[in-house]
C-alpha cells in the first residue's frame, strides 16, 4: 500500500496549502481541525476560509490570516491507565 503524501505550505501568512488529508474533524471561521495521515492538525487564526477542497487527492486550500498551526502528540489523545497515571 502506497503511502500518502502529507505536507504543509504556509504563503505570507494568508495562503495555507495542505496534502494528505483524511478527514476534515471541524471548520470554522477562526479554527480548524483536520485528520491527516500525520495525524491531527489544529488551525487557528482569522477568517479562515476554503478556496479548494479535494477529499479524493486530500488536498486543501485555505486563506485567513493563520497564528498557529498544531499537530498535538498522538499519544496525547489516548486515555492513561491506571498503572500509567499512578507511575506517570
Amino acid at each position: 500500500m502506497e503511502e500518502k503524501k502529507c505536507s504543509v505550505l504556509l504563503e505570507n501568512k494568508s495562503r495555507l496549502s495542505l496534502t494528505g488529508i483524511l478527514e476534515i474533524k471541524s471548520f470554522q471561521e477562526t479554527a480548524a481541525e483536520f485528520d491527516t495521515c500525520q495525524g491531527p492538525l489544529q488551525i487557528t487564526g482569522e477568517n479562515i476560509h476554503m478556496e479548494r477542497l479535494d477529499l479524493d487527492t486530500g488536498e486543501v486550500e485555505l486563506k485567513g490570516v493563520f497564528i498557529s498551526l498544531y499537530y498535538p502528540a498522538i499519544d496525547q489523545a489516548k486515555p492513561r491507565s491506571f498503572w500509567g497515571k499512578l507511575l506517570g
